[in-house]
């Protein structure tokens, strides 16, 4: 007879990994989202966020829960830490959980333990009008423990720093402290993989392109990036910054920018999970020809993983197509889209019809991917400028 476990978050960037536990266990879901996707492989479902966590908790008692999933996500991982702790559970990541969803006690690891990261400080909200920042230096503002881009926005001086928190004031309404950061100049990239018996095992490095001009969230990913020197660099910083937050075993999402002038490599995030927007759950699959879901599942229940090998060259380039003002999205022009590119593609359509889009300097405006598969790099390198010269119009969203 099944057990019955907790899963948080059923949306489609986390069905991936609920229809495998859904293979091994009874499961009992939580999502605000009351029409989420992922309802459908849920035994018993209950339409609560995060904050209702003592409502959770109850249940979880009630229920007997004494293992708790999340997949691809960052939302539910205080909540987990907190009802692991409240029923008494083990624990081994207690402490990297929390530092892991804060930006600024991160980055004061990272200055603890003498792991290069961009010059950065905490302010208080109420007192950012007083703040000293040195002259000559570009600076990104980022919330605390918020993901994909929401909030963060680049500014020179301390009247772009205030005029930057009311525009996007939604993100600090509930803020005491906020991160600001010197901006580096240079290339964003991620690495994914696992985290157990003090060793980071790489699946793979994504290189990620981002479009400054009106969002910091990335524009397009490719997925795989072949480059030996920057892949053992990677691993080396991934493994440091695991280890300096004290970590026993996790999938691991690490974004990391090399500087453009001086090649230096600097940790940006690091998340206890698998990468959202289908990344981990469908195209890792593929590269690595294994389940992912079942080899996070394994990882919770085992906290190891053997015989893990980056088994493809392909080069999976996703494109996200964005909302470029507030609009209502209907649907894609895919005659349009077939008639710029002319070469092979898939699309994965993010937004239902009639969902109103607001631009928010983040990833929520995105309401489609498309994905181009190349056999190896060069064959991605020589259709590059093609694909996003195409691209550029944005004007395939009706």
């Amino acid at each position: 007879m099944k057990n019955y476990v907790a899963v948080f978050g059923l949306g489609p960037y986390q069905i991936y990994g609920i229809k495998k536990l859904s293979q091994k266990y009874k499961l009992i879901g939580f999502d605000k989202n009351n029409k989420a996707p992922g309802i459908k492989y849920i035994n018993k479902f209950y339409n609560l966020d995060k904050i209702d966590k003592f409502k959770i908790l109850e249940i979880c008692k009630k229920k007997k829960i004494n293992k708790f999933f999340c997949f691809s996500s960052d939302f539910p991982i205080k909540l987990i830490h907190f009802l692991n702790k409240k029923i008494n559970l083990k624990n081994p990541n207690k402490k990297a959980e929390l530092i892991s969803i804060n930006k600024l006690l991160f980055r004061n690891i990272l200055n603890e333990k003498k792991i290069s990261s961009p010059y950065f400080k905490e302010a208080k909200l109420e007192e950012v009008k007083k703040i000293k920042l040195k002259k000559g230096l570009k600076y990104i503002c980022k919330p605390l423990g918020l993901s994909g881009s929401r909030g963060v926005f680049i500014f020179n001086n301390k009247k772009d720093l205030i005029s930057g928190l009311q525009k996007h004031k939604e993100y600090y309404i509930n803020q005491d402290k906020i991160l600001i950061e010197e901006f580096i100049e240079g290339q964003m990239y991620s690495i994914e993989g696992f985290y157990f018996k003090d060793n980071f095992l790489p699946i793979c490095i994504n290189k990620n392109y981002k479009e400054i001009k009106y969002s910091l969230a990335n524009k397009s990913i490719l997925i795989n990036y072949q480059n030996s020197k920057i892949l053992n660099a990677a691993k080396k910083l991934a493994d440091q910054c695991c280890k300096s937050i004290k970590l026993k075993y996790a999938p691991i999402h690490f974004e990391f920018i090399i500087q453009n002038n001086t090649k230096k490599i600097y940790p940006i995030e690091i998340g206890l999970r698998g990468a959202g927007t289908y990344i981990y759950g469908t195209y890792l699959s593929k590269i690595l020809k294994k389940n992912t879901a079942t080899l996070e599942i394994d990882l919770k229940e085992k906290e190891k993983i053997l015989n893990l090998k980056n088994n493809s060259d392909k080069q999976i380039y996703l494109y996200f197509i964005n909302a470029r003002k507030n609009m209502t999205f209907k649907k894609l022009n895919i005659k349009m889209l077939r008639e710029k590119l002319k070469i092979p593609f898939e699309v994965k359509v993010l937004k239902k019809e009639n969902t109103e889009i607001i631009i928010r300097n983040s990833a929520d405006d995105r309401v489609a991917i498309v994905i181009f598969k190349f056999e190896n790099y060069k064959n991605f390198k020589k259709n590059y400028l093609n694909i996003n010269k195409a691209m550029q119009s944005n004007n395939f969203i009706i």
